[in-house]
């Protein structure tokens, strides 16, 4: 599952450090730590939370910001697909239509499984307490009333440290590091520039798309495993 990674450009993000993709290999590592997870205690369901974090966030190509303010009501599991609507986006928020990302759930293995785990165990967390539950998709009943960005940070420090999933030397993960690589990984196995762009949330004719890939990477099974089923219908 070991992925070759090269030297990437810095973020135009008023990000001066530089912020290594997290490889597909490292996310079916979390997704897989994830399903056999069951969680007995808070920081069991902590943990849980954490890693469905790091999953859906790489396959929605998350902004930190975007990803953890997803709301209960605009996280949609139908019989067929899994479907985001985007809420808050960089550069966006002033448009009424918001984006809505689609993902079948034949196009990445076991996703259903995922999100559905982590949607009964929350619910039930909400249930034990005698509290409404509210419309935040991550929000658990131990949590300050709001989610801040900066989290993401702290879900995939904490994803990964358990797993003991590393950068390469020289680099570190961060929050955006889920986007990075699914940027990098998607474009590694030919997904065309055009959905990448757009479950980005990139302009076809921005350049800044180009500086969360890594053109060095080589495919692998796991980057087709979660973005394969993008070169469908190309």
């Amino acid at each position: 599952m070991a992925t070759i990674q090269g030297k990437l450009a810095v973020e135009d993000e008023n990000i001066e450090t530089q912020r290594t993709w997290l490889p597909a290999g490292h996310v079916r590592r979390v997704h897989e730590a994830a399903l056999r997870l069951t969680p007995r205690s808070s920081g069991d369901l902590q943990l849980l939370r954490a890693f469905s974090y790091v999953v859906i966030a790489f396959v929605t190509f998350g902004r930190p910001d975007t990803g953890t303010s997803l709301s209960r009501q605009h996280v949609q599991c139908g019989d067929t697909d899994f479907s985001v609507v985007l809420l808050k986006e960089k550069g966006k928020r002033h448009l009424r239509t918001k984006r809505r990302l689609c993902i079948p759930w034949r196009g990445v293995a076991r996703l259903q499984e995922l999100v559905l785990h982590w949607q009964r165990h929350r619910d039930a967390a909400w249930g034990r307490t005698s509290r409404t539950q509210p419309d935040s998709y991550w929000l658990l009943p131990e949590d300050p009333k709001n989610i801040k960005a900066s989290v993401a940070n702290d879900w995939i420090s904490r994803a990964l440290s358990e797993l003991d999933l590393r950068p390469p030397e020289g680099g570190h993960f961060s929050a955006h590091s889920t986007r990075k690589g699914a940027t990098t990984c998607a474009r590694a196995v030919g997904v065309a520039m055009e959905k990448v762009c757009f479950f980005g949330g990139w302009s076809q004719i921005s350049s800044a798309v180009q500086q969360y890939i890594d053109p060095t990477a080589l495919r692998d099974t796991d980057m087709n495993f979660y973005f394969e089923w993008l070169t469908w219908s190309q």
